[in-house]
């Protein structure tokens, strides 16, 4: 009788920790991961599942740009993926070949969320907006070589 009261003590505990607790899976720096690795792969159905709306609407933006322009190449390595929470709100810095990115973070009905905006961010995350628009500028250069080259086919044909 006293090990099955102590089996039920035992049980009751872990129930209780596992329904505080959490899993691991939901924690900002799990998410983020998962949302940089699914960016990184191009699974851009899986990003938006780990998004906000607005997160969506700007991985429709990418993936639709990511067309135009050549191969990228993809991160190798992603690590150290630690987070500042303040509440509802978190910002995970982490490692991707050694460079250091980050994302910002909400709670929304108790999961954690990827929160990317169309604003530039915070005053000083002018590095982001830099990189968009050499990103940009990038692929309308490649598209205008590609349409050099084709008009100049056409020509010589």
């Amino acid at each position: 009788m006293k090990n099955i009261f102590t089996t039920l003590i035992v049980a009751a505990i872990v129930v209780a920790i596992s329904a505080c607790g959490g899993s691991k899976g939901d924690t900002p720096e799990a998410i983020a991961e998962q949302f940089a690795k699914a960016l990184n792969d191009k699974k851009w159905d899986d990003a938006k599942k780990l998004g906000t709306e607005a997160t969506g609407q700007m991985i429709d933006m990418i993936s639709s740009m990511a067309g135009l322009g050549g191969d990228e190449e993809k991160v190798k390595e992603f690590k150290d993926f630690k987070a500042e929470v303040k509440e509802d709100k978190a910002v995970v810095k982490y490692l991707a070949d050694g460079k250091e990115e980050k994302l910002d973070l909400v709670k929304k009905d108790n999961k954690w969320l990827v929160d990317m905006k169309k604003e530039g961010g915070d005053v000083g995350d002018t590095g982001d907006v830099e990189k968009m628009t050499e990103d940009l500028n990038n692929m309308a250069e490649d598209l205008e070589n590609t349409v050099t080259e084709e008009v100049k086919e056409v020509v010589t044909e």
